[in-house]
C-alpha cells in the first residue's frame, strides 16, 4: 500500500509541475507576443495626403499636396517651380510612402497619388 501511495504522490507532483510549466511557457510564448502585436496595431496611427500634378499654373509647372486632417478638414499646398520628381522625393524624405494612384479625367488627365506616413 505504501508503494502505491508513493507512486500516486509522485505522479501527482509530476503532473502538477508539468501543468505549471505549460502554463508559464504558454503565457510567455503565445500570449505575450499576441498582446504586444495587438498593442502595436492599436497604437499605430497614420496621416494621409494626396499629391497631384504636374500642371501649368500661371505659366509655371506646379503640383498640389492636400493634407487630410483627423478633424475631416484638409489643407492644400501648391508647390510651384519645382519638378514633379523633386517634390515627390521631398515627401519621401519626410517619411511619406505611396499607397495608391488615381487617374481622374477632368478634361485633362490628372493623376493623384495617395501617400501616408506614421504619426
Amino acid at each position: 500500500m505504501a508503494l502505491k501511495a508513493r507512486y500516486v504522490k509522485t505522479v501527482l507532483v509530476l503532473f502538477s509541475v508539468s501543468v505549471l510549466a505549460l502554463l508559464l511557457l504558454g503565457r510567455y510564448s503565445v500570449i505575450q507576443p499576441a498582446l504586444a502585436q495587438q498593442e502595436a496595431k492599436r497604437i499605430q496611427k497614420w496621416e494621409y495626403c494626396t499629391f497631384s500634378g504636374p500642371y501649368l499654373s500661371s505659366n509655371e509647372w506646379a503640383t498640389t499636396v492636400e493634407y487630410f486632417r483627423e478633424s475631416g478638414t484638409s489643407q492644400y499646398e501648391e508647390v510651384k517651380g519645382k519638378s514633379f520628381g523633386t517634390a515627390f522625393a521631398k515627401l519621401g524624405a519626410d517619411g511619406w510612402e505611396l499607397v495608391g494612384i488615381s487617374n481622374e479625367d477632368t478634361g485633362q488627365l490628372n493623376t493623384r497619388y495617395l501617400i501616408k506616413r506614421a504619426r
